[in-house]
This record gives structure tokens, sequence and C-alpha cells, in this order.
């Protein structure tokens, strides 16, 4: 769940790069790829050429072309500290893309923090996006005071972009709902600029927001987002908007309704312990033990490095 997505907003001379931006923002990451890897090929400064590796992989990461991810990441890895500040950045970018696999573990990896604090404009906000990260892949493994002390190094820098600053709101927001902690959840989600993120990340953050809404059983307000047309969904969308409605048609009493969306976010292919555990445990309490299972052990098929698969392996053993 969560925004775990960045994108470069480092201003470049090359116009292609401002291209590439543009085009991201706008919703359309495949020809932003494009323009992106046009610019590596056109600048001559290799660290500018590392930076804007940074962008190419962010709009890979969005497209779900993780292959492509991992050999960009590949090529930076060795150069990381030419990057400077915007180091964190990259390891950012590529972190989103391996906690997107499920790859929990190699995220921590990926988002250690290598340096002090940097002054230069536009480092927070990397900065910010490492430790948020770092947090999603902590809180997916069931490492939760690790993953709010990492919120909390996020919370001390200042952001100047309004996605990272609702990517740190959300992702408050659901540790809140974890701990079962309402009010301080709604507080975090109300604190977000929604309606100002651009078009690229709006479905994204919407339908995690709708899911947290609807754990909060603020059931008006998620259905409206669900309702919501938005200008570019995500590969992933195919996993959060199953999920969304699966919470609201709990929270709504219908677990039979839920259930039929806890499948579908199987279906899209992405990992979905924590939903499977929950539709394990539903189907569990409507005296249904062979969906219950087929739930646990989906959990576990998955999204084997999480806790919900630990979770669900302990069920099984019940």
């Amino acid at each position: 769940m969560g925004l775990f997505v960045g994108a470069s907003y480092l201003t470049s001379l090359l116009g292609v790069q401002q291209v590439g931006l543009s085009l991201h923002h706008a919703g359309k990451p495949e020809s932003a790829a494009h323009w992106f890897r046009l610019a590596t090929q056109l600048t001559l400064n290799p660290k500018l050429r590392i930076i804007l590796r940074g962008n190419l992989m962010a709009a890979l990461h969005c497209s779900a072309r993780y292959a492509e991810v991992d050999r960009e990441w590949e090529r930076v890895s060795p150069k990381l500290e030419k990057a400077g500040p915007f180091a964190p950045l990259l390891q950012s970018c590529y972190a989103a893309s391996l906690y997107y696999r499920g790859r929990y573990q190699r995220g921590l990896e990926v988002t250690e923090w290598r340096g002090a604090p940097s002054q230069a404009a536009g480092a927070e906000d990397c900065e910010m996006l490492l430790f948020i990260n770092r947090a999603a892949c902590l809180f997916d493994l069931g490492r939760f005071e690790e993953a709010a002390r990492a919120l909390e190094e996020a919370g001390r820098r200042k952001s100047r972009q309004v996605v990272v600053d609702t990517a740190l709101h959300l992702a408050l927001a659901r540790q809140a709902v974890q701990a079962n902690q309402v009010e301080r959840a709604l507080d975090s989600l109300s604190r977000g600029q929604f309606r100002e993120l651009p078009p690229i990340y709006q479905a994204d953050v919407e339908l995690n927001r709708a899911s947290l809404l609807a754990r909060c059983n603020v059931l008006e307000e998620a259905e409206e987002i669900l309702s919501r047309p938005f200008p570019y969904e995500s590969p992933r969308c195919r996993f959060l908007r199953p999920m969304a409605t699966a919470y609201l048609w709990h929270a709504r009493g219908e677990p039979r309704r839920a259930l039929v969306e806890f499948q579908r976010c199987l279906d899209s292919g992405y990992p979905a312990g924590e939903p499977s555990l929950l539709a394990g445990d539903l189907a569990s309490n409507l005296g249904d033990r062979p969906a219950a299972r087929d739930f646990y052990l989906a959990a576990i098929g998955t999204d084997a490095e999480s806790y919900w698969a630990l979770l669900a392996t302990n069920r099984l053993k019940q």
C-alpha cells in the first residue's frame, strides 16, 4: 500500500528532460521513458546522466517494466556517489520496484542510509522518499517499530513536493490503521494534498486512501473515490481497486462480496499477502475451510517474505 515511487524533480537544462517530466506527470510513462532514455544519451555530464536514470527508472516502474528497472539499477548502483545528494532518489526508485514485487528484504538493503542530510535544493525530498520506501518494506516484514522510526526520520525533513508530502501522510495513516488508531489515521489522511497530485499518481494514491478510509469505516468517502474516473491508472491499480472495494464490502458486512474482490486482488499478479490473509479469515468465519485454506496459501505463495505470509502459515497450523 501507499505511494512507493519517486520521480526526479531536478530541473534540467535539457529540453528532452523537460518533455519527459511533463509526459510522466501527465500519466504517460511509456512515452516519458523514451524521452528520459534519450536525455541520458544526449548529456555529456556523468553526474546528470546518473540522475536522469532515476527519472527513467521511475517511468519504467510506473509501466511495470521491472526487468528494465533492474538493468538501469545495475548501471547506476556502482556510481551512486556521483549522484551526490540525489543518490537517495535513485535508491528510492529501485526500492519502489522491489517493494511492488514483494522483495522487501532486498528493498531494505537498497534503502540503507549512506550519508548525512544535505542542504542541496531538492535533497530533502529525496531523503524523505528513501525513508518512506524503507518504512514500507519494514512494515510488510512486520517490523512495525522500525517502520515507525523510519517514518520519523522522513518527517524530520521538510518536503517541497506535494507527492512526497502526501506519501508520508499516507504511510503514517497505514501505520495508524494497523495499530487500530482510527482518529490518528484520519488525521494523517486529512493532511495529505490528494487533489493536487499530478495525474500519474492520482489513482494509486487515491485507491490506497479509499482502502484506509474503508478500514476506518468512513464508507461514503471511500465509495466516492472508487466511483471517480482517473486520468491514468497504473498496472498496479488492477490490485489496488479490488482491494479498496473488498475493504468496503467487508466494512458493510458483506463478506461474500468482499471475497470476490479479494480474489481479484490475487488475479492481478501483485503480492497480496495482507488482503489474502483477511480473505482467509473471512472465509474461515463463514465456515468455508477449503476457501480459507486457499486464501492462506495464496498469501504465502504471492507474498512469501511478508509478515502476512507468516500469519497465514500460523493459521494453517491451527
